[in-house]
């Protein structure tokens, strides 16, 4: 009997189906490897220095140069577009993140990943986002929160009328449309109609951003390029301190054109307050006064009802520390 898979003169090449492979020769380091169910393909030797690997199922040899020639436990082998590149196994409290280029990249919970910061722990506290250009979270080491650049937002509060002066004077008349209600305020005339509430500024304020007052309210009658003029005055008197509550008022004016209004229009005027020159601090009781004055030329028809009033403040921070 003769041994199988040996080729004896004169025999033809032994397929598959009789235990044979196919081939009739080899080169050295050839690999045999199944390309089907009942096939196999032969992989010749690559040159020197080539890896082996896979593509599209199939064993290849690849150039050095497309693989990393080292590497470390954990490595990562990723596709840059163009070549596989190595990204090294990182340390601890890092996490695998992809970068706005689409290439992955480690991550530092409390540090620096590549040219951008997530968190950065320092001796006073702990910093989230852009440090570097100025604009992240700040966790003091009381545990204050503080926000810079364009981490700082807008914190509104709105006022209260001394109700009490209005319904005591019976200025300014108390007019309703609908579900809203206002003070309907005439050219001022040292005559009452005038509108009090008083503030307390807010500890989340940066404590430099001009704070804007807005007053919101509408034309009681139709009016087509008239004016109005509101003026808002205000005051501050840190009463913690005992200070002598002051008679004078910083005024601020601002005239605004209708245009082409109908009855009953709205309108939002915005009043920004020199915070250095009143002096405001956090805590200080901030009083505040609104009137209409006259118009410098085409005074509209009728009067503005002032709906509300509230202070928009630029903060940094959810409050003081206690």
């Amino acid at each position: 009997m003769k041994p199988r898979n040996i080729k004896y003169q004169g025999e033809s090449v032994k397929q598959i189906s009789e235990g044979g492979t196919g081939f009739s020769y080899y080169t050295l380091g050839d690999m045999l490897y199944a390309n089907g169910a009942n096939s196999l393909g032969r992989l010749g030797i690559g040159s020197e220095g080539y890896k082996l690997t896979v593509e599209n199922g199939l064993p290849t040899w690849k150039a050095a140069g497309d693989l990393p020639d080292t590497g470390l436990k954990g490595d990562i082998l990723y596709w840059d577009g163009s070549a596989w590149t190595k990204l090294n196994i990182s340390t601890a409290t890092y996490f695998l993140n992809i970068s706005s280029n689409g290439i992955p990249q480690w991550f530092n919970l409390f540090g620096t990943a590549n040219t951008w910061s997530a968190i950065q722990t320092l001796s006073a506290g702990a910093y989230m986002g852009d440090y570097s250009g100025g604009n992240y979270t700040e966790i003091k080491s009381d545990g204050e929160i503080n926000l810079n650049g364009t981490a700082k937002v807008k914190i509104t509060r709105s006022f209260t009328f001394n109700y009490s002066q209005a319904i005591g004077t019976g200025k300014p008349t108390l007019v309703n449309r609908g579900v809203f209600f206002g003070f309907s305020l005439p050219v001022y005339n040292s005559d009452d109609e005038e509108l009090f509430t008083c503030h307390c500024v807010i500890p989340e304020w940066d404590g430099t951003t001009d704070p804007v007052i807005y007053v919101g309210g509408w034309l009681d009658t139709a009016n087509t390029g008239k004016k109005f003029n509101l003026q808002v005055s205000v005051e501050k008197c840190d009463m913690a301190a005992n200070e002598v509550v002051p008679a004078t008022t910083n005024d601020y004016e601002v005239e605004t054109d209708t245009g082409t209004a109908a009855q009953y229009t709205s309108f939002k005027i915005g009043f920004t307050i020199d915070a250095s020159a009143v002096g405001f601090e956090y805590g200080d009781t901030i009083a505040i006064r609104v009137r209409r004055l006259a118009a410098t030329s085409d005074e509209i028809a009728g009067e503005f009802v002032v709906e509300g009033v509230a202070i928009e403040y630029t903060a940094n921070k959810l409050g003081e520390a206690t």
